[in-house]
């Protein structure tokens, strides 16, 4: 939602100064376009947002603020300079100071830097001109929708050379973009591969990889660029194409099933052995899967990169539903523990609202008109995943 602007809140004194123990916020029920400077200090307790249950989950960083009713238009209704996204206000660093107003100049977006993945990506998406957050970019294109995704793999993070071959790493690097091409329901077209290479780098080796997943896919490699540098970088990015309407993150509605492609945790118990399991160093794009999903009629999707826990509050969070996991698909030789929160499957959660129509996905639970919940079994769906931090 976006606040245009507003009275003087209670409980701030004048100049912005706050009263001694103000914690309770009101913002009034009529806010003016074009009025006053609202700066609001708050303290420092857990955020509440009643309006946003599905962010609950991963608020915390700034304070508790109590919403009287408040004129707001949606996010696309007065897209323009100088309007402020209240939401983004709310992700603002731990500061107590925070600042809403239309064409206010103190306004900053959420910091780019010193975050997590997560509200990293927010502050982007504010600096873009369409919308982000699906396993890959939908543009319209003089053929009809294009997908675009680019995924990058850096050594000392993804992979561990003494670990893994080179090879293996060049099969990851476009593997895992050719996952979020099938998590669109669409098929590849062409990849650009671009390596950060240091020296004594086998790149012979390395492309022996690329080539290999390339031609598995029907992904042929077109171009790309060569630098050097201290740690190895494989940067891909990848056209793909869809006929119809993508499957997005966003389309699950309550009452839908959740089901999988396969069993997890396979990846993480792969590289917990020595030498490291092929699970884990040759993933698999679930191409025809994702495809099969579109045409039953999948509303979500997106592929089990980053763990169960993680990803599935994503495709909820986008969707605006609750989720509830009935039960947990575990691979041979893996634990409940790494099938939850492993990541590197690459299977894809799919939300649907007839599961019969995929008969060979595996059935885990079933979405919900509550968005705040997020439970598994009798429980609360625990935190877990992976997640960049920096």
């Amino acid at each position: 939602m976006t606040l245009l602007s507003g009275r003087r809140p209670i409980g701030i004194g004048e100049g912005g100064r706050r009263e001694p123990r103000s914690t309770h916020v009101d913002l009034g029920s009529k806010p003016q376009p074009g009025g006053a400077v609202l700066t609001v200090e708050v303290e420092h307790h857990s955020l509440a947002l009643p309006e946003h249950a599905e962010d609950r989950a991963h608020q915390g960083v700034a304070c508790e603020v109590v919403l009287g009713a408040i004129e707001v238009a949606d996010h696309g209704a007065d897209a323009r300079a100088g309007v402020v996204p209240f939401d983004h206000a709310l992700h603002e660093s731990p500061s107590s100071t925070l600042a809403y107003a239309r064409g206010h100049a103190g306004y900053r977006s959420p910091s780019l830097s010193g975050h997590s993945e997560r509200l990293a990506l927010q502050a982007i998406a504010a600096r873009l001109p369409m919308p982000i957050g699906d396993d890959a970019a939908v543009v319209d294109a003089p053929g009809g929708r294009l997908l675009l995704a680019a995924d990058l793999v850096v050594e000392g993070v993804h992979f561990d050379l003494s670990l893994v071959a080179l090879d293996d790493v060049g099969w990851k690097a476009l593997t895992v973009n050719v996952s979020d091409i099938a998590a669109m329901g669409g098929e590849p077209g062409h990849a650009l591969v671009s390596v950060v290479v240091p020296a004594g780098t086998d790149l012979d080796r390395l492309y022996d990889g690329l080539t290999a997943a390339a031609e598995e896919y029907g992904c042929p490699i077109a171009g790309g660029d060569l630098s050097g540098g201290d740690s190895l970088v494989v940067a891909v990015a990848i056209t793909g194409s869809v006929d119809g309407e993508p499957v997005r993150r966003s389309g699950a509605r309550p009452g839908d099933a959740l089901v999988v492609t396969g069993p997890l945790g396979a990846a993480a118990a792969a590289l917990a052995t020595r030498p490291v399991g092929l699970a884990h160093r040759r993933p698999q794009a679930r191409l025809a899967e994702g495809v099969a999903a579109r045409q039953a009629g999948a509303t979500a999707m997106m592929d089990l990169s980053d763990g169960l826990l993680t990803d599935l509050r994503r495709l909820a969070d986008a969707s605006g539903v609750g989720v509830v996991v009935d039960e947990v698909p575990v691979a041979d030789g893996a634990s409940r523990e790494q099938a939850l929160g492993g990541g590197e499957d690459f299977e894809l959660l799919i939300a649907i609202a007839d599961p019969a129509r995929l008969p060979d996905c595996i059935p885990i639970g079933r979405c919900t008109d509550d968005p705040s919940e997020r439970r598994l079994g009798d429980g609360d769906l625990p935190e877990g995943g992976w997640e960049h931090t920096w």
